[in-house]
Order: C-alpha cells, then sequence, then structure tokens
C-alpha cells in the first residue's frame, strides 16, 4: 500500500516542547479533530482500540524541502532453519524513518493512523494492545470490549494534549491503575472489585493508598496545566480549563456504557468553541 507523506508524530512533537505538551489552543483544536476522526471511522463501524499520541501524525504544510531517507536501516528476512521464505514474504524490512521538522513548518492538521488493534463493533477481540497507562477499565478488568475504548482513550489523550502527562500511570501491571481511578474519577463499582476478586483478576483488595500523589481529575487539570509556568504566558484560562474537565467526564467513566457518546462529545462546549475559533481563522 502506498500512503501519503505525513509528517511527525504529535509525541515527538511534545517532546520537544517545555513540559512535553502543546500549546493549549493547538491541544484543543487537535483534541477536536481526533473526535471528528473517530467519529468518521465509527461511521465505518471500526473501532481503532489504540488511540495515544504515538499514533497521531502531523500532516504537512507544505514540502519545504524534501525529505530524504539515505541513512534508512534495512534488515534482511529470513528463516530460523535457513530455508526458503513463504511466497509473498518480503526479501527486507525498511526500519521506519521518522520525518524531521523544523520551525518554519505550519504543524496543526492531524491524522490517526496505525490501525493494528482496530475490530469493526460487532467483532470485539478479548484483549487490545494499547499503552498500559491508557488501558481503559474493562480492559484493567478484563470486561468485554466495546466502541467505548475509543471514548476512554481519546479523553486520555487530550488531557495530555494540554497537561503534558496521562491522567493514570502504570507500567508492568495494568491492576495498579485501579486504586487511581478511585482517587482521580472518584469510584469503581463494587460489584466490578467483588467480580474481579472471584474471577482471580485481583488477588485482594486493590490498595488505596498507592494513588496518594493523585487529585481528583479537575484539581489535577488546573494544577498540571500551571506548573512551572508563569500564568500570564498560558493560553487557556480557568474556565477553559473548567470546560476541558467537564469534556473529560463525560469520557473518562469506569462504566462504559455511561461515557457520552459521539453527538454528545461533538456538541460539548470545549469542542464547539475550537471549531467557531477555526471558522473565524
Amino acid at each position: 500500500m502506498v500512503l501519503e507523506l505525513l509528517g511527525p508524530k504529535v509525541s515527538s512533537v511534545v517532546n520537544r516542547r517545555p513540559n512535553y505538551r502543546l500549546d493549549g489552543r493547538l491541544a484543543r483544536r487537535i483534541s477536536s479533530q481526533l473526535l471528528l476522526a473517530i467519529d468518521y471511522i465509527r461511521s465505518c463501524g471500526v473501532v481503532h482500540g489504540d488511540i495515544h499520541l504515538g499514533n497521531v501524525l502531523f500532516q504537512l504544510s507544505g514540502l519545504y524541502r524534501i525529505p530524504t531517507f539515505d541513512d534508512a536501516r534495512l534488515g534482511k528476512v529470513s528463516r530460523k532453519d535457513g530455508s526458503p521464505s513463504e511466497k509473498g514474504v518480503p526479501e527486507y524490512l525498511v526500519e521506519p524513518v521518522e520525518y524531521k521538522f523544523d520551525k518554519s513548518e505550519i504543524l496543526d492538521e492531524i491524522q490517526l493512523v496505525d490501525f493494528g488493534e482496530s475490530f469493526f463493533i460487532g467483532h470485539p477481540p478479548k484483549s487490545i494492545s494499547t499503552p498500559m497507562s491508557l488501558h481503559p477499565p474493562e480492559l484493567v478488568f478484563r470486561h468485554p470490549l466495546t466502541e467505548a475504548v475509543d471514548i476512554w482513550n481519546l479523553g486520555c489523550t487530550t488531557y495530555e494534549l494540554v497537561t503534558g502527562r496521562t491522567p493514570f500511570e502504570a507500567w508492568m501491571d495494568d491492576r495498579k491503575l485501579i486504586p487511581q481511578f478511585r482517587k482521580v474519577l472518584g469510584g469503581v463499582p463494587d460489584q466490578w472489585i467483588q467480580d474481579a476478586l472471584k474471577a482471580g483478576v485481583l488477588t485482594e483488595e486493590p490498595d488505596v493508598s498507592a494513588a496518594n500523589g493523585f487529585l481528583s481529575l479537575e484539581e489535577d487539570i488546573q494544577a498540571s496545566y500551571a506548573n512551572g509556568y508563569d500564568k500570564e504566558t498560558l493560553d487557556l484560562d480557568e474556565e477553559d480549563l473548567t470546560t476541558l474537565g467537564s469534556y473529560l467526564r463525560r469520557m473518562c467513566i469506569v462504566e462504559p456504557t455511561r461515557r457520552a457518546n459521539l453527538t454528545e462529545l461533538m456538541s460539548h462546549p470545549w469542542v464547539q468553541v475550537d471549531n467557531e475559533t477555526q471558522k473565524e481563522q
């Protein structure tokens, strides 16, 4: 398949920014575009299943220079037993080369890529591989997966776009997220905990003290956004952050059936205000 040339990953851009985040207004614009992307693939009956900043690429506003790939690394493909490869197996693989951007390029339009974890709404898998810190509660508790996983991950990704970090953190064991769900979002259904203990998903009650460093969602947004910055340099004010908190509260809900649908999110002030700003420009 031959696809259009895209620019850098959003994750690569934020890694070069102070506090690992975009300017507030640009973050708001990109989160709105992500919502549109999810709405489109949903109309095709598809769930992305792996939304995070590494799978969001900027479109190129214009090729000021043609990127070269002379330094690309090639790897020969061969069978371990030395026998010939089967028909259709490539002779070599090319290591991905990331487009190197500079400050002269306008990066404000994005595309959602990498559908390796995607599934049709009517045929969900038993599990998906996505960054552990972004695991939705239904994946943590081993419940059936639905299209609501994209809503959860959109919420977490929007949070990261604005604040520079994910709302939850886990590396080796996604069950470490459960106390954080309780502290940040206000609770996990007791029945979920009891069912997880009976099924062996949990071996003991989650330790609430493991989330001592976390705040409620709204408090954390306010604190994380202003952290290390002179308030006069911030382009989102407290009202904007309150609107963001309201928006994320509609997505970051432990029970997937209670999360907002795409139509509701499209009409939320966080998205509507941004759409109006784009029209004025």
